[in-house]
């Protein structure tokens, strides 16, 4: 099945940031001059050489702290349990540089992004959300790096495509290394043990793991053993955010600089009618309450939970003694593709960053990640040991990444969207179990009023 990378450029605009001749450029000042950051010539020393031919971009790097400002949590640099231990390791071997995490939190990264600029004591990297674009270019936060990175170059190259997707007034300001699928299913087996029930996973393997066989498992395994019509173990829970994802339909589309608002999209209300049916008002096999699965899945009072891949990294003890499994998100029965939610570790280099060279060293270690043949090797390696995985587990999670139909949506930030309309939304859909008819006629003036405030300034840069 072909990978298909279905990107709509979400517009993140603060009031009275959008102007007629699109961003100014910036200047830069304070970062060092890096014209030829990343070069595969002879010229700067030895190639670094992995197996079967890949080589490494070349790199110096002079500073050996690479500040990023993330809302990561800084002790995660220590536990050889993640994934952000493991590049952090990389780039220590590869360039001889370490990350170092400026704290903030989620809602507050943009605000201490700029923050940090104005006052000339930028990090080097900026952890790339969606309600960000192309608001860090127009208060220029961010500056191009098309002078520190060829993305014409052989390695870069496998990632043009995703990384061209986010070009703005010609010039790249974002940094895509890597994309990967981002939503999984983990069940606890032994409710499906104990009913006789064939797991996501095998149904999975016999090419019939859908939103319906999803449905008939949780009406199953849900349990309301004292009769308060308050199950005492759940069917599943999903995020309508990532859910819909798997329809492969966006809540925007972009297209020859016009913005289509796409709430009222016949694809979108099938989902979330699916998601309306399974909650309270007729089955009542999925939680209502979207933080509930943080405390009834470790107990095993939720057989299903269809979450973010990063999740399973919480659950790896589960997981390591072979209590938890684990499958992709169920395909939309109707659609055209299996499409499942995608991730991309992407990031900016922020105006006045004092270590580029770093900064670069770092997404090149993300990006080579995917392509050495040594590290895919070792990734595997690592992640069957981490999780006790069998080898096929291993193989599903590649064709996962390989495979399926990655789906990437960038509407999040269309106007503000992204930061407050969305998720009042998906609260009063999920947790008030209000119906999507409902929540269209009340949401769509909300966002189409959020389209209108940006889309000149898309037509501005992508004209």
């Amino acid at each position: 099945m072909k990978k298909v990378f279905l990107i709509v450029l979400c517009l993140t605009l603060l009031t009275g940031l959008i102007g007629c001749n699109g961003p100014s450029e910036p200047d830069g000042s304070g970062a060092e001059d890096a014209s030829a950051i990343v070069s595969n010539s002879a010229s700067s020393g030895e190639e670094v050489v992995a197996p079967e031919g890949v080589v490494w971009p070349e790199i110096e790097v002079t500073n050996p702290v690479v500040k990023y400002l993330w809302w990561l949590d800084p002790s995660m640099l220590n536990n050889p349990d993640t994934w952000i231990y493991r590049m952090n390791e990389l780039l220590k071997d590869k360039y001889g540089a370490h990350l170092e995490i400026v704290s903030t939190s989620y809602e507050e990264l943009p605000t201490k992004a700029a923050q940090m600029v104005l006052s000339q004591n930028s990090p080097d990297l900026v952890f790339y959300k969606p309600q960000d674009y192309p608001n860090f270019i127009l208060q220029n936060i961010a500056q191009p790096v098309d002078k520190y990175i060829d993305f014409n170059d052989d390695n870069w190259s496998k990632v043009k495509e995703i990384n061209d997707q986010f070009l703005w007034n010609g010039q790249h300001y974002l940094i895509v290394p890597s994309m990967v699928q981002n939503y999984i299913t983990l069940y606890w087996k032994s409710l499906f043990d104990d009913a006789g029930l064939k797991t996501p996973y095998e149904y999975y393997q016999e090419g019939n793991w859908n939103w319906d066989t999803m449905l008939e498992l949780a009406r199953n395994l849900t349990s309301d053993e004292d009769g308060d019509d308050n199950p005492d173990i759940w069917g599943f829970a999903a995020h309508p955010m990532h859910f819909y994802q798997t329809t492969g339909v966006d809540l925007v589309t972009i297209e020859n600089g016009a913005v289509t608002n796409n709430l009222r999209s016949a694809t979108l209300a099938r989902a979330m009618k699916f998601l309306y049916d399974a909650g309270p008002q007729k089955y009542n096999v999925r939680t209502t309450d979207l933080s509930k699965w943080e405390t009834l899945f470790p107990r095993g009072r939720l057989a299903m939970l269809l979450q973010e891949d990063y999740v399973k990294e919480t659950y790896i003890e589960l997981i390591r003694e072979g209590k938890v499994g684990i499958a992709p998100a169920p395909k939309d029965p109707e659609a055209d593709e299996y499409y499942v939610p995608g991730k991309i570790e992407a990031s900016w280099i922020p105006n006045g960053a004092q270590n580029v060279a770093g900064a670069v060293a770092y997404m090149t270690v993300v990006m080579m990640n995917d392509q050495d043949p040594e590290l895919i090797a070792w990734s595997r390696e690592q992640t069957k040991q981490l999780y006790n995985f069998s080898d096929e587990q291993i193989q599903m999670l590649r064709d996962m990444d390989k495979n399926l139909s990655l789906f990437y949506p960038q509407y999040l930030g269309m106007g503000n969207f992204g930061n407050q309309g969305q998720w009042e939304m998906w609260g009063e859909l999920y947790t008030w179990n209000l119906p999507w008819e409902t929540e269209v006629e009340k949401f769509y003036p909300i966002f189409q009023a959020q389209i209108d405030e940006v889309k000149d300034a898309y037509k501005t840069a992508k004209g």
